[in-house]
């Protein structure tokens, strides 16, 4: 007798659809579990006898085989358990109702508790998709599960549960609606003394979706305007939300509530990190720092300080917005759509922009210093602003962030209006087709793009950052043209394309 069971396998963070067939034959007592499942698959069958035994029934003698099909795709974990389990017991006759309109995933325990698994969210997403829109899960994935509204969740506790559940009418889960908001606070920049230029360059930053680096002194408050950039940034979509949260799903990051993750990603990254921790990776591929950072902020705190080879594997996934691993011959596939932040010194001992003396390193430390910031990744980084040490007496901003985010909303919305139709809506993802398109100069304009450009000896990528800068100024100013000041106001912020440090010194 074969029996087919609806379940859902994990490819990175997308779920792909599983038939488990379950064949029961006469002959020697014998389970085996095929379909290129990895060993916490194949150990399924020590799980789900002594399961189906404690929970009363007895475990069918005979030639037991399981196949998970697509046999040709990798199937990892230990989801599988129940829907295996519930082959068997259907093949065994105990259970006599329909299951083909369900979906079952689930870890068993030897007693026949059901286990919370991670994933479970973008393996719903994937079971309404292929038109299955019953689900029964570990009841504590309940919550999570139900994040996903064209389908009906069904939680059980045990596989004791599972089976009245299969045989009776039950009514679905209902999410908490606190659940649906996770608010964490922010700090202000109402509370930041001084720092008037980096606090309006982050705001540029916000508001186009550039890339911004503060170079300063160690204590000179580069960390502290970085995080709380997220504090003026709008806030995610329904739409965003439900494409950030299965990253956190499958890195089981969730907790019990299974709650929406609504607050704008920031996260903050250490120069010890791995390239497999940033980029993401493993022996089975998870996301890294920068898929968390989906939609959100990447902060490199001490850029300088990163290894090379780390930093330089941001480059590709910059461009593209997605990340592509390669294990064994499988693919998987990552968003990385983020908005970096970064911080460095400008020197080894911090001091170089502080003046009167205070840098202690020599000529070639300096220059050797940011040189570890590698050309072709700084010419991905829009902004570039230095941050001086203040005095303990100086102002407070005399601006909330609420106020500046009314500014970045407002900017991103003639954004979202300009590039309606197309596949971008920032300025700072804009190609140059697009700046061509959309970023109209005077000729006045373009002399003082030239000049400051020869200057600085920046590169055709290093000019269409002026421009996509000016345009996002001139967007927060309510401008539909660039004029001479908006460009004027961009150069500050390309500080590193004309600094030599070895002249500072």
């Amino acid at each position: 007798m074969i029996v087919h069971v609806n379940t859902f396998g994990l490819s990175g963070i997308k779920g792909f659809f599983v038939d488990a067939e379950i064949n029961l034959a006469k002959g020697l007592p014998y389970f085996d579990i095929i379909g290129m499942g990895n060993i916490a698959v194949k150990e399924a069958a020590d799980r789900i006898k002594p399961a189906i035994e404690n929970i009363g029934y007895k475990f069918p003698l005979g030639r037991i085989t399981v196949n998970l099909a697509p046999a040709s795709i990798r199937k990892e974990g230990a989801h599988f358990d129940l829907a295996i389990a519930v082959g068997i017991l259907k093949c065994a006759g105990y259970i006599k109702s329909k299951i083909e309109k369900y979906a079952f995933i689930g870890e068993l325990s030897l007693d026949g508790v059901l286990r919370p698994v991670k994933g479970i969210m973008p393996m719903i997403q994937s079971a309404a998709q292929s038109g299955i829109y019953k689900c029964i899960v570990p009841l504590e994935n309940a919550d999570e599960a139900a994040l996903v509204n064209n389908c009906k969740i069904f939680p059980a506790a045990t596989l004791n549960e599972v089976l009245y559940i299969t045989e009776n009418s039950r009514n679905p889960w209902r999410i908490c609606e606190n659940n649906l908001h996770n608010n964490v606070s922010f700090g202000d920049f109402i509370d930041v003394k001084g720092q008037k230029e980096a606090i309006r360059a982050a705001e540029i930053a916000a508001a186009g979706g550039h890339n911004i680096l503060f170079i300063g002194a160690p204590g000179c408050g580069k960390t502290m305007i970085a995080s709380r950039i997220p504090s003026i940034m709008p806030k995610l979509s329904i739409e965003e939300s439900m494409e950030i949260t299965p990253i956190y799903s499958v890195l089981g990051m969730l907790g019990k509530e299974g709650m929406l993750i609504r607050n704008l990603p920031f996260r903050t990254v250490y120069p010890d990190v791995t390239k497999a921790g940033l980029i993401g990776g493993g022996n089975k591929p998870v996301p890294g720092e920068i898929s968390l950072a989906h939609k959100g902020i990447l902060f490199l705190d001490e850029l300088a300080e990163f290894d090379r080879n780390v930093i330089q594997s941001l480059r590709q996934p910059m461009e593209a917005g997605k990340v592509l691993i390669s294990r064994c011959g499988d693919f998987v596939e990552f968003p990385s759509d983020f908005m970096l932040v970064a911080s460095t010194n400008p020197c080894k001992c911090g001091k170089l922009l502080e003046g009167n003396g205070r840098c202690s390193c020599t000529p070639y430390q300096a220059k050797q210093y940011l040189s570890k910031i590698s050309k072709p990744l700084l010419d991905r980084i829009d902004i570039h602003v230095p941050v001086r040490q203040v005095c303990f007496n100086s102002e407070k901003s005399n601006e909330t962030s609420s106020i500046i985010r009314e500014r970045v909303i407002a900017a991103r919305e003639k954004q979202k209006k300009r590039f309606a139709g197309t596949d971008i809506h920032l300025n700072g993802k804009m190609t140059g087709k697009q700046i061509r398109e959309y970023c109209h100069i005077t000729t006045e304009c373009e002399l003082l793009l030239k000049s400051a450009a020869d200057l600085a000896e920046s590169s055709m990528r290093g000019y269409e950052k002026f421009i996509k800068i000016g345009r996002t100024i001139a967007d927060l100013d309510g401008r539909e043209n660039i004029n001479e000041e908006d460009i004027a106001e961009a150069l500050q912020y390309r500080f590193l394309d004309s600094f030599r440090p070895e002249v500072a010194v």
